[in-house]
């Protein structure tokens, strides 16, 4: 199915086309517009549809075409919000290659897929450490990656909270330390504990995701150096 390649054109732009003709004074044929005599209203709902496997599309999925902000572009348009996108991370673990996704607030690793809930903008730290990190949601901006609420069957699990206080700005800030292979993520307030995956899948979301990639993802005593390391990709241009 990914190599299907779907195409939906506009039915009147079609027939519009068919009536063009050409002569023996103009065999091209010549279109002549006149944008002061409105016939009719094009209903703001019709779009036109594009699959492509092709090596440039393959990675954006089903996408609208249409006829402003439409979605092949090679690379974004020059716009603020366009700059802002790019910006945006996500972050893969090096041990199990899953992306890191929230759902339901939690925080999981998982097969990387176009979807906002992947996507994150790294800022400096919330509570001000120097040289550390924060993690700012894309789609849900006054929320960040940072301890959830102490539960008992996974003590350091890892979500998305709001900034009420203090406490909030230092579960979400992060010492970000370069290594060989990628990154580690360590609190800032409680020394040695790091960002990593733990293999269990625990969770509302948790029964839509699977191994080799699926974990929950959580803060604690590193056993295993590669479950604690990290890198950054970018996700895909959104639709």
């Amino acid at each position: 199915a990914r190599h299907n390649m779907i195409r939906v054109f506009l039915i009147a732009a079609a027939a519009a086309a068919s009536q063009i003709k050409g002569n023996a004074a103009d065999p091209v044929g010549t279109v002549t517009v006149n944008p002061d005599n409105h016939t009719h209203t094009v209903n703001k709902l019709f779009m036109g549809c594009h699959s492509d496997s092709g090596f440039v599309h393959e990675p954006r999925g089903f996408y609208s075409q249409l006829v402003f902000g439409e979605s092949f572009e090679a690379s974004l348009p020059d716009t603020a919000a366009a700059k802002g996108m790019q910006d945006l991370i996500s972050i893969q673990n090096i041990k199990n290659g899953g992306n890191v996704r929230h759902c339901d607030f939690e925080l999981y690793t998982c097969d990387p897929q176009n979807n906002p809930d992947f996507s994150f903008t790294e800022v400096a730290a919330l509570d001000g450490t120097s040289g550390a990190v924060s993690f700012q949601s894309h789609n849900f901006p006054t929320k960040y990656l940072g301890l959830l609420p102490t539960k008992a069957e996974e003590p350091g699990r890892l979500g998305l909270i709001a900034i009420n206080n203090a406490g909030d700005k230092a579960s979400a800030s992060f010492k970000k330390t370069a290594g060989t292979s990628g990154y580690s993520f360590e609190s800032t307030t409680t020394p040695m504990s790091f960002m990593q995956i733990n293999n269990h899948l625990q969770g509302s979301c948790s029964g839509g995701y699977h191994t080799p990639h699926g974990s929950d993802v959580i803060m604690g005593p590193v056993a295993d150096k590669e479950a604690a390391t990290w890198i950054y990709t970018h996700p895909p241009p959104p639709p």
